[in-house]
């Protein structure tokens, strides 16, 4: 067994050092550092999180999915992700839950018209 390469004896894989994060750990905007660097997955990461913490289930889609649903570095994207149908069920299933919350705090819900 080798003492250099883990346990199948094959070399540990060590990622490049993401540009954005120094940027981002002192406070600059994931807005700002994803304009910078697109092909940050830290920046990306945090619109995403930003998105989906604020109730933007669209917006977050989008963030999480970027690679498919824009044209990165001259691809045309993937179809099941960028397809309306694939973002409209998230749209859908986040209107409800809003409407849901609405009615609750109204105290209208479990109530008729």
């Amino acid at each position: 067994m080798s003492t250099d390469g883990g346990l199948l004896g094959v070399p540990e894989t060590r990622l490049p050092v993401d540009p954005a994060a120094a940027r981002l750990g002192a406070g600059e905007s994931a807005e700002t550092v994803a304009a910078a660097y697109p092909s940050s997955s830290l920046a990306w990461a945090l619109l995403a999180e930003q998105a989906l913490g604020a109730d933007r289930p669209v917006a977050g889609y989008m963030f999480v999915n970027y690679e498919g649903v824009l044209k990165v570095d001259g691809g045309v994207g993937n179809k099941k992700q960028y397809d309306p149908r694939a973002w409209g069920k998230v749209a859908e299933e986040g209107l409800a839950a809003r409407v849901v919350e609405a009615c609750q705090n109204l105290r209208s819900a479990g109530t008729h018209v």
